[in-house]
């Protein structure tokens, strides 16, 4: 048995078959969930879609999940016997998007807890520590506070989840407000964190079309899933501002999958 798993910053997903489980990343450990499930279940392989930089079996860092420089293929093969396959989480999903439509080109951005980018032109775009992608971390505006990298300038303080908490938590905002009502909001403090977030959203499309000059340009994440109002406001902008080459044959489209990134573990070391 193949067990899949997503595991991101705020949940953990996975499944054998078609019912899908979903953990709080909090309270989420690996050996802990592995020690509980090879109790009653014989598993012959783990394929892992992570949100965060990994090569070669190794988690690398991850701006939102607390470990770094963890060798957990080698830890998991020594403990349960079990291969273990893992990538990272947008790479995964721009297989599973890149194959429901027989795509050979195509880009992803996607804005959760994070903000995480992939490419995909008949083979995954990679780099040299399988590190291309990241667009949560260009510089982009500095802030009073630090991203999860390190650094205080990235992207993703802008336009993920955890930037909004941190500049809510800053300014002393209201933390219980969604995006829809941030933008709607008369309160010009809690407005300019939505107005923000669309401006940096729109950056990263249209620097995506520059850089790449994808076919299909998939925005997605649980952000954009939770304010469905946004897809069509970001995408006309982005038609409007990238580069006009570039934006004259690109589709700016919503996943297909729901969980893109657990489906895309499905296809990894095929």
């Amino acid at each position: 048995m193949i067990l899949y798993c997503d595991w991101g910053g705020t949940y953990f997903r996975y499944t054998t078959g078609e019912e899908i489980f979903v953990i709080e990343s909090k309270r989420f450990n690996l050996f802990d969930f592995l020690d509980h499930f090879t109790k009653s279940q014989s598993l012959s392989q783990i394929n892992i879609s992570f949100a965060g930089q990994v090569k070669n079996g190794v988690i690398l860092s991850s701006p939102n999940i607390t470990l770094k420089n963890f060798e957990i293929k080698r830890e998991v093969a020594e403990k349960y016997n079990i291969t273990l396959l893992i990538e990272n989480d947008l790479k995964c999903a721009a297989l599973a998007e890149a194959k429901a439509r027989e795509a050979n080109n195509i880009a992803l951005v996607y804005a959760g807890t994070g903000l995480g980018g992939a490419f995909f032109e008949d083979t995954l775009l990679r780099g040299s520590d399988n590190l291309a992608g990241e667009i949560g971390h260009i510089p982009y505006q500095e802030a009073p506070y630090l991203c999860g990298c390190g650094n205080s300038n990235c992207l993703e303080l802008f336009c993920s989840g955890s930037g909004i908490q941190k500049r809510v938590t800053h300014e002393n905002l209201d933390s219980n407000l969604t995006l829809g009502e941030r933008y709607h909001s008369r309160n010009p403090d809690e407005k300019a964190v939505a107005d923000d977030f669309i401006s940096a959203l729109i950056y990263a499309g249209c620097t995506v079309l520059a850089l790449l000059n994808p076919r299909f340009l998939i925005l997605g994440g649980g952000i954009l899933e939770n304010e469905p109002w946004l897809f069509e406001l970001v995408k006309k902008e982005i038609l409007k501002k990238a580069f006009p080459p570039a934006a004259k044959n690109v589709t700016i489209e919503k996943p297909i999958y729901k969980n893109s990134s657990l489906e895309g573990t499905k296809l990894l070391g095929l």
